[in-house]
């Protein structure tokens, strides 16, 4: 499945805490709905994968770097491609949009503005890049929306609003590895077909209080 709401708030607090201040240093397909993004902050060098995959849609930091020179893919025309072409692009924030299961992340290069939104939804998963006017500039694959036109060269249309979306459980603590390494653990489990068993919980702010007697 892929992360719940609770899921995603909470390592967008650790993207946003360890990325906001790097900079762009590239960007590669691990496959066809995969991005990965190389990001150069205070001398280290972070990487995050974001999948686009049915069902297994999610974000985080991954301690498996990217093949070098030539293996790592940015066909041309590609989100990977058109990404790198900011390298140097300082991260200056990751937020949630839309109150949904967008994650923003804001770069600057020489004063202009592009918005990498990703839409982590269980069933059309997608990375959009966008323009300062929130023109599509490139995306990672094909939408199979039926109600919203996301095409590169058409204004960015928000997810369509869901009458309930729970914030759901967290099967992620943050461990001393860190929250992204229990999450990549976890799905390449999923991947491989050996997943870790997690205790879920419910955050304390969402727990139901006693009632009184």
């Amino acid at each position: 499945m892929t992360l719940t709401l609770n899921e995603i708030e909470a390592v967008i607090q650790e993207l946003d805490r360890i990325l906001v201040g790097g900079r762009l240093s590239g960007a590669f397909l691990e496959d066809d709905e995969t991005l990965v993004l190389a990001v150069r902050r205070k001398s280290a060098e972070h990487f995050v994968l974001i999948s686009a995959r049915h069902h297994l849609a999610r974000i985080h930091l991954t301690e498996h770097s990217p093949a070098t020179g030539h293996e790592r893919r940015r066909p041309a025309g590609s989100l990977a491609d058109v990404l790198n072409h900011l390298a140097g692009a300082e991260i200056r924030r990751v937020k949630r949009w839309f109150e949904d299961r967008v994650v923003a992340m804001t770069f600057m290069l020489e004063g202009e503005k592009r918005t990498l939104l990703f839409e982590c939804s269980g069933q059309h998963p997608n990375v959009f890049l966008l323009d300062p006017r929130g023109v599509i500039l490139a995306i990672l694959k094909p939408t199979r929306s039926r109600k919203r036109d996301l095409r590169p060269g058409l204004p960015y249309a928000q997810p369509l609003h869901r009458a309930t979306d729970p914030m759901g459980s967290l099967r992620f603590l943050g461990s001393e590895g860190g929250l992204s390494a229990e999450i990549e653990a976890y799905y390449d489990g999923m991947v491989t077909g050996r997943p870790r068993r997690l205790v879920s919980v419910t955050p304390p702010e969402r727990r139901k209080k006693p009632s009184r007697p």
